[in-house]
């Protein structure tokens, strides 16, 4: 079986060879092939791209998981593991069919939904990034994915104002991670405008009310002179 790709080193260089090895492949011309042959070149590209991960060469990697994908547009392992490969190099575009193309194969892979919605985001598809990040937050196990999840999905809360939804997640990354600046930083800007918003709130339905005036005095307290 092929090591996955999902839990390996995501610090990547770009490679010349990679884009020649794809266009090449591309140019070759189409021919019948007996079902025992396309499983030997399935099982000749899954070695090497065994290969190349051990070595860290995920550029390479891609290109060999590129070429079982090629033979069997079906294999959700290779479809995932080219898909994790070019979104941690940044490659979002070409990342995200093959993201939703093993999500479809395979929906319970929630560190699937969770890239994929990372990548949608990335490239401006917000509607969706936003519904496939609130389906895999709550599912996603890995540490790293789910901060990155849950940091993604507080920011595009907090462009459409649901601060009540944000203020849930803030709280989930503190426990996971609570020495994450990032993490410190946006829950201050997440706390801070949600006050803002109850002080205003407060000014319109009880301006002279004594709870007005405490939180006034408060907010004066809590301020830098």
């Amino acid at each position: 079986m092929v090591r996955s790709a999902y839990n390996n080193p995501m610090k990547t260089r770009k490679s010349a060879f990679l884009l020649g090895a794809v266009l090449f492949a591309a140019a070759l011309p189409c021919s019948p092939q007996s079902t025992a042959d396309r499983q030997q070149q399935i099982a000749s590209h899954a070695r090497q791209a065994q290969a190349y991960l051990k070595e860290n060469k995920l550029d390479l990697a891609a290109s060999e998981f590129g070429a079982i994908v090629a033979l069997d547009p079906n294999n959700v392992d290779s479809r995932g593991n080219l898909g994790v490969l070019l979104f941690f190099q940044g490659k979002y575009v070409e990342a995200i069919p093959q993201l939703r193309a093993a999500l479809k194969l395979r929906s319970p892979l929630w560190k699937i939904p969770a890239l994929l919605g990372v990548a949608e985001k990335r490239t401006g598809g917000l509607q969706e990034a936003r519904g496939d990040l609130e389906k895999a937050f709550p599912q996603v196990e890995e540490e790293k994915i789910r901060v990155e999840t849950g940091m993604e999905l507080i920011d595009l809360y907090s462009r459409s104002g649901d601060l009540d939804k944000a203020a849930p997640i803030v709280s989930v990354l503190r426990t996971l991670e609570p020495t994450n600046v990032d993490v410190l930083c946006t829950a201050y800007r997440i706390y801070s405008e949600l006050t803002d918003e109850s002080i205003l709130s407060m000014m319109l339905v009880a301006s002279k009310s004594a709870h007005m005036h405490e939180l006034a005095d408060r907010t004066h307290r809590r301020r830098p002179a």
